[in-house]
């Protein structure tokens, strides 16, 4: 879980880019402004609907949103609770992870069409022929049919296919197990933890206000 990016709400598809941008870009120091000091404007000014905005209020209203914000060119169109706030969020890991791959499958330093044993993965349980084929860009679009034991309160492992039941490819069943798996995968590739590949690769091109390398942090069960 990556902790410290504050939205339970996010619009991951506008950074999918991000990684290839900054791979081309020199890197240079950032002037980084609280969320609170950044410059303000009217949703229509830059292309938004104020009613529209207002709707989406009301509904993050009825939900347990922690804090949303959008900017457009630097300025802030909306804002919704506390955007200082840092927020525990689920599943954003999986996108992050794809965007922090991104350049290292442009450069050739990672290849996706490596199966589990190619990648020098391993686990308690051993694979089995079938799950040995799983390659890494099934480990990382959950199609990998890789169903490992795990606990029986897990409502993923509850609504996923029985182990062996399905070849690799064929079947999209998200687990958690897949994308340990393919973060494991990333380090051993990349050589770098994949904390500081965030860090380096995403927070400081991108300019991200919240984020703190030493609040980033594997959860191991």
């Amino acid at each position: 879980m990556f902790v410290g990016m504050g939205l339970r709400i996010c619009a991951i598809p506008l950074l999918l880019l991000a990684p290839f941008v900054a791979a081309q870009q020199p890197r240079q120091a950032i002037s980084i402004q609280p969320a609170s000091d950044l410059p303000t404007a009217t949703p229509e000014s830059q292309g938004f609907s104020s009613a529209r905005l207002d709707v989406l209020r009301n509904w993050l209203k009825t939900e347990p949103t922690t804090a949303m914000i959008v900017l457009a060119n630097g300025k802030v169109v909306f804002s919704y609770g506390d955007v200082a706030h840092v927020s525990k969020i689920a599943s954003v890991r999986k996108s992050v992870l794809a965007m922090l791959m991104g350049k290292y499958v442009i450069s050739n330093k990672i290849d996706t069409s490596k199966n589990v044993e190619q990648l020098g993965l391993d686990d308690k349980i051993p694979f089995t022929p079938l799950e040995a084929k799983a390659t890494l860009e099934q480990l990382m679009t959950a199609r990998s049919g890789i169903y490992r034991d795990l606990p029986d309160n897990d409502i993923l492992v509850q609504q996923a296919p029985s182990r062996g039941s399905v070849y690799p490819g064929t079947v999209f069943a998200s687990n958690n197990w897949e994308f340990d798996a393919a973060g494991t995968a990333f380090e051993k590739l990349v050589g770098q933890n994949i904390y500081d590949a965030l860090q380096n690769d995403l927070a400081v091109p991108l300019g991200m206000q919240d984020f703190h390398r030493e609040l980033q942090h594997q959860l191991h069960d």
